[in-house]
């Protein structure tokens, strides 16, 4: 049987730049704690299990370079391993509480083993060092590693002013070959977001193609007789690829794609606002802010239903169903 085309997988990796040395406790810096706990390290878990199964897998990705900046710095580091402290000691404290019972119990000590699972990784495993796991796949030809704007800035709107706009799209090359050795074959507009004043800055700094949103390529002048499902070339020479409606309704939609499946867990439910605040308060920033500390016990709820305990097992189960489903 022929190929009829290529499937082409791109993860968008960014967060702003949420780094405050001037005190420790920062909420804001906790996103990226949680990013790296909830989305680096498992995605670097699976590129190792898969290289070990020898599985030739092809995956592209977005590092921002305010995300390799964050993941680069020391002080993060640091204050990355006292979170991950923290949320041990709070697993600690709850597999002692008299009061959950035997499917609670179940779910701190899973929660609890992840935690001490990521602290082994971060510090035993890659040394504290994302960004060489991530190089480490890039150069066997794993994973294709492209950039961003320097600050994730809408380029439409910073396209009234030429210079801050090059400045964009250099340091974004910038701190690509500073942390990967070579140049980046693609940018990914921030937001999707298309302006023709950015292509002679593309051109300068040799980038070969882009991501635009669904409509950006549908309304462009030729009208593409393929679609969304070929990428087209620009008079300046860019190859311009869209994102495809309907497989980004799947993974993003709450309502009719797979996240809003009923086995996945409540991401807002949490510890951090279900115990009571002289409990949880030891483990919460300096400011005494509830916040998310991970530990999410229960299902997502249906519509009239009560909330349900979260199952990891069901959960892991209903993750192969959608994965197979998206592939067919």
């Amino acid at each position: 049987m022929n190929n009829l085309g290529y499937l082409s997988i791109l993860l968008h990796a960014h967060l702003p730049f949420i780094h405050h040395p001037e005190y420790d406790g920062y909420i804001e810096e906790e996103w990226f704690f949680e990013a790296i706990s909830e989305t680096y390290i498992p995605l670097l878990k699976m590129f190792r299990k898969l290289e070990k199964e020898g599985v030739d897998f092809k995956l592209a990705m977005t590092l921002t370079p305010s995300l390799l900046s964050m993941m680069d710095n020391d002080l993060l580091k640091k204050r990355y391993i006292k979170y991950l402290d923290q949320r041990i000691n709070l697993g600690l404290l709850e597999i002692q509480n008299k009061d959950l019972n035997s499917e609670e119990l179940k779910l701190s000590e899973y929660y609890l083993k992840r935690f001490k699972d990521d602290l082994d990784f971060f510090v035993n495993k890659i040394d504290l060092d994302l960004i060489s796991e991530f190089k480490y796949f890039k150069d066997k030809g794993f994973l294709e590693i492209i950039t961003c704007g320097a600050t994730h800035g809408f380029f439409p709107v910073i396209s009234l002013n030429k210079k801050a706009l090059r400045a964009q799209v250099k340091y974004g090359v910038d701190t690509y070959i500073k942390y990967f050795g070579d140049n980046p074959k693609g940018i990914w507009l921030p937001e999707c977001g298309y302006v023709k004043e950015v292509e002679p800055f593309l051109n300068e700094f040799k980038i070969k193609y882009t991501i635009v949103e669904t409509h950006g390529l549908m309304y462009a002048k030729p009208f593409p007789v393929n679609g969304t499902f070929l990428p087209i070339v620009s008079p300046q020479g860019i190859s311009f690829f869209a994102r495809d409606l309907e497989s980004s309704k799947q993974v993003w939609s709450s309502i009719s794609g797979y996240p809003g499946d009923f086995n996945y867990r409540d991401f807002y439910r949490d510890l951090g606002y279900d115990r009571p605040y002289e409990y949880i308060k030891p483990f919460l920033p300096l400011s005494g802010a509830r916040v998310h500390t991970g530990y999410k016990y229960y299902k997502i709820k249906g519509k009239n239903k009560e909330k349900e305990l979260y199952n990891p097992q069901y959960a892991k189960e209903t993750a192969e169903k959608h994965a197979q489903h998206f592939l067919d």
